[in-house]
């Protein structure tokens, strides 16, 4: 059964593969989440202070989002890795 000790590796955590075994690895101060869009991985900030608890404003997070989006589909773009 489940219950609610896998939450707190929702965030802030990264798998780190390893010959046999990869491993999880979670960091509590992580400020930024992963967006992935069209095969290109791009990194935005959505908590400006963990300490006060201030986070990006919705607006702030739709505009990079569609920044990247529209950064993601330019023509002179590199190879994408994904």
């Amino acid at each position: 059964p489940l219950d609610m000790y896998q939450y707190k590796r929702l965030f802030g955590s990264v798998r780190l593969p390893h010959i046999g075994r990869d491993s999880c690895i979670t960091y509590s101060d992580s400020k930024h989440i992963l967006v992935i869009s069209r095969d290109h991985y791009y990194t935005l900030e959505v908590i400006k202070d963990i300490s006060k608890g201030e986070f990006m404003s919705e607006s702030e997070i739709q505009t990079n989002l569609e920044w990247i989006i529209s950064d993601s589909m330019s023509s002179g773009k590199a190879q994408p890795i994904g």
